[in-house]
């Protein structure tokens, strides 16, 4: 049973743990204090420090779970919670009972991000490849997220969502999405509304043999260890210090990344003078990078960057509210203009039956009268509003052309049926006349 044991006499040096609870929770989508809190907890626990320490810390560095760590039975509450989680496991906090699944989409995340690309093969620019490397690392680590939240085995990932992430335009995301499920990277699983779910797509032999050649860079993506260099530098993707530090951006981000791999100018999607400007602004935007987390270094570059992406969110979203607010009515007007085209094509069968078929247009010239007459009285009997009459006689027209009549005989003989002009059978027999 967990309990909030004393803190042993011998003083306990708490600032690693507070760093790596910063880490963690930062890192975290969790917005409520109760989930906040258990986040914070989980990963205090796992690190072997006493329940009251971890308590303590996690209120220290995230006043906002006060709520739900002030109280002692929701605290107890928690911790238990906590404790349970970890028992499950021996692995990393948010692990649990989904280890196997975070490997997998751990080593889909770094086989794509490490092996070569063959830009030929997909139709890609080195733009494009690099926009597809970007996008692809913060879909899964976004997933890799969900996991450890709820066990989802799919993210939910819109083209506005992807443009806050990235500080784009919604076109370039939506390119973004397209470039990568075109080339089989992503794939569709569903939808939730007008938002699409996503997982990672399968991996090539070839691309999943490179990955296993950096085991110890999935386990530490997949577990959230730190101190591996591709692992860490791809779990801070979505820090917005990247996107919206304007001396940097996502493109120095990729940079890092291939810093951490040891890769060469010519190996990367940049041209050489980018390849160098690219790591200039790294080490004029991140002094101290390699002795500290990258985390702390992004924040101290750009503190408000975090700011500045919660703004563009609240842009974007408002954008996309007033967006899907006109794909709505024009849906709707469409779903009203589709029911009642039903309606008229319903109608026209039940004037068919009863008074006989279309006739054609050698049929002579009093049985097309005497067809109009009573078809233009049956419809009069119907009452239709004007607007299902005038697609009645849209179809009428249609069937009445199909039947060999002009398309002006047609048109005046479906008009005078449907009554939606002035006409007489006499009329449309004369149209018959002429059609024939």
């Amino acid at each position: 049973m967990v309990s909030f044991t004393a803190t042993p006499p011998h003083a306990v040096d708490t600032s690693s743990l507070d760093t790596q609870l910063r880490l963690t929770l930062g890192r975290s989508t969790a917005d409520t204090p109760v989930a906040r809190a258990r986040t914070g907890l989980v990963r205090g626990l796992a690190l072997g420090y006493e329940p009251s320490t971890v308590r303590s810390a996690v209120l220290r560095v995230a006043p906002d779970t006060a709520p739900a760590l002030l109280p002692q039975a929701s605290a107890h509450a928690l911790l238990a919670a906590a404790s349970a989680h970890l028992s499950r496991s021996p692995l990393a906090p948010g692990v649990g009972d989904h280890a196997d699944a975070r490997m997998a989409v751990a080593r889909r995340i770094v086989g794509r991000l490490v092996a070569p690309v063959d830009r030929e093969r997909y139709g890609w620019t080195k733009g494009d490849e690099s926009k597809a490397r970007i996008g692809f690392a913060i879909i899964g680590q976004r997933l890799l997220e969900c996991i450890e939240e709820d066990g989802s085995s799919a993210v939910l990932v819109t083209s506005t969502w992807l443009a806050v992430q990235m500080d784009c335009t919604i076109e370039t995301s939506g390119k973004v999405l397209k470039l990568l499920k075109e080339a089989g990277w992503i794939r569709h699983v569903g939808t939730i509304g007008l938002s699409r779910r996503w997982r990672l797509g399968r991996l090539p032999r070839e691309v999943g043999d490179v990955a296993w050649e950096h085991k110890a860079s999935v386990e530490a993506l997949a577990m959230g260890i730190e101190g591996d260099d591709l692992a860490d530098v791809i779990r801070s993707v979505r820090h917005p210090g990247w996107a919206y530090n304007p001396g940097l951006g996502l493109r120095s981000w990729l940079r890092l990344l291939y810093d951490a791999l040891g890769a060469k100018a010519a190996e990367a999607p940049f041209g050489v003078r980018q390849w160098g400007q690219l790591k200039r602004a790294l080490v004029r935007e991140l002094p101290g990078l390699g002795t500290r987390t990258l985390d702390e270094l992004l924040t101290d570059a750009d503190p408000v960057a975090r700011d500045v992406r919660t703004e563009r969110e609240q842009q974007l979203t408002e954008q996309r509210t007033v967006t899907m607010a006109r794909l709505a009515e024009v849906r709707a007007v469409r779903d009203a203009r589709a029911a009642r085209r039903r309606d008229a094509a319903a109608l026209a069968r039940r004037l068919r039956d009863d008074i006989g078929a279309v006739p054609w247009a050698d049929t002579a010239r009093a049985q097309i009268q005497t067809w109009a007459a009573d078809s233009h009285a049956w419809v009069a009997r119907e009452k239709p509003e004007a607007d299902l009459a005038e697609i009645l006689a849209e179809f009428l027209a249609n069937d009445l052309r199909g039947r060999g009549h002009e398309e002006a005989v047609a048109a005046r003989i479906a008009a005078y049926v449907a009554g939606v002009e002035v006409a007489s059978a006499t009329g449309a027999g004369a149209g018959a006349d002429s059609a024939a």
